[in-house]
C-alpha cells in the first residue's frame, strides 16, 4: 500500500514538511557524489551502530560527539533512491496534516522526537548489531502515530498494485494505519533479529510509539482555515 494523499487543509504551505525532504534529498545527493570507498565511510561514521552506541554510552566521560553525530544525522541518509522515494511519499502523506494541525516548529519536533525514539528502539533491540542504520522512517513512523490521533477518520488516498494494475482506494486512516501497525509487528515476531540483516522495524515501531503521545501534548486545535474559504481535503 502506497498512500498518495491525506488531509490538509488548502492553500495552507507545508514548509517544515518540505525542509525535512529536502534535506533528505540534500543528504542522498551528498551520498551520490562520493566514492564508493567515501560513502562506505560515511556510513560507518554517521549510519547509527547499535554496539558502538552501547560501548561509547558506557565510557566515561562518554564522547558526545561519537553517539550523538549518528543519531542526528542518520535519518537523513538513505540506503539507496527507492528507500529515499519511499520515505517522501510516506512523509509528504501524512506530514503535511500533522503540521497544519500542530504548526511549523511542532512538526519538526515530533520529527526529531520520533527519530530519537526509533534510535533507541533500535539500539535497545539490537545491542549487538555491528551494522548502521539510516534513513528517516523511524521519525516518519512518529508522524504516522500523530496522525492517526488527529486525524483517525480521514481518508488516505492508497494506491494498491493488483498485479500490474495500480487500483486508488480511500482508506480511513485509522484502517491504513492499523494495516501499517500490524505489518511491523508481524515483521517484528517473524525477523528474529529484529532487522540486523535489512529493514530496521524495532525503529519504526519505537518512532510510531511516541507520535500519538505527542500528537495529544501539542495539539494546538483545529487547522488553520483555509485563506479562499476552501474546505478541507483528504
Amino acid at each position: 500500500m502506497i498512500p498518495l494523499h491525506g488531509r490538509v487543509p488548502k492553500g495552507y504551505l507545508p514548509l517544515a514538511t518540505v525542509a525535512v525532504t529536502l534535506a533528505c534529498a540534500a543528504g542522498f545527493l551528498h551520498q551520490a557524489a562520493l566514492s564508493d570507498a567515501a560513502l562506505e565511510a560515511l556510513v560507518a561514521r554517521d549510519g547509527l551502530i547499535p554496539s558502538r552506541t552501547l560501548r561509547l554510552l558506557r565510557t566515561a566521560p562518554v564522547p558526545v560527539d561519537g553517539w550523538l553525530r549518528p543519531v542526528l544525522v542518520h535519518p537523513f541518509l538513505h540506503g539507496g533512491l527507492l528507500h529515499l522515494a519511499s520515505n517522501v511519499v510516506f512523509l509528504l502523506a501524512f506530514g503535511r496534516g500533522v503540521e497544519a494541525r500542530l504548526g511549523h516548529g511542532r512538526l519538526l519536533l515530533v520529527f526529531a522526537l520520533g527519530s530519537l525514539a526509533a534510535a533507541a528502539a533500535h539500539v535497545a533491540f539490537n545491542p549487538g548489531s555491528t551494522l548502521p542504520m539510516v534513513g528517516a522512517s523511524g521519525a516518519i513512523s512518529g508522524i504516522m502515530g500523530a496522525y492517526l490521533v488527529l486525524y483517525p477518520f480521514s481518508r488516505i488516498t492508497t494506491l494498491i498494485p493488483i498485479v500490474i494494475i495500480p487500483v486508488l482506494v480511500p482508506l480511513p486512516a485509522f484502517l491504513f494505519v492499523g494495516l501499517w501497525l500490524t505489518l511491523q509487528i508481524l515483521a517484528v515476531t517473524a525477523t528474529p533479529d529484529g532487522g540486523e540483516a535489512g529493514v530496521a522495524w524495532w525503529a519504526h515501531l519505537g518512532g510510531f510509539a511516541v507520535g500519538p503521545l505527542l500528537a495529544l501534548a501539542l495539539d494546538r486545535g483545529r487547522p488553520p482555515p483555509d485563506p479562499r474559504g476552501r474546505p478541507a481535503t483528504e
